[in-house]
């Protein structure tokens, strides 16, 4: 009788003490999905920034810079197809370059 008193007292330490550490490691579980959804909000944040801040830049180089001297914009080149004559590489002298 004093034996199986012992197991039972040692069986209900033993579960116990189980008991403690599936507790413990549900605690640290959720710290790390907490802390990793906080990371996850960090990057994603960043992006959002890097996003809009390259939107903006695009935005002022459309309006600080126009085509250069003799350059077609992009539409010309889409609605235009290869290069006109006088422009290098294009024409029907293939060279483009004009004698003197």
């Amino acid at each position: 009788a004093r034996a199986e008193e012992g197991l039972r007292a040692l069986g209900e330490e033993l579960e116990a003490q189980r008991a403690t550490a599936i507790e413990h490691f549900r605690r640290v579980t959720e710290a790390q999905q907490a802390s990793a959804r906080r990371r996850v909000a960090e990057i994603e944040r960043g992006v959002r920034e890097g996003r809009a801040l390259l939107g903006r830049l695009r935005e002022a180089a459309d309006l600080d810079v126009g085509p250069a001297p003799g350059e077609r914009t992009e539409d010309e080149r889409a609605a235009g197809g290869g290069r006109a004559a006088g422009e290098p590489g294009g024409g029907e002298r293939g060279g483009g370059e004009s004698s003197p």
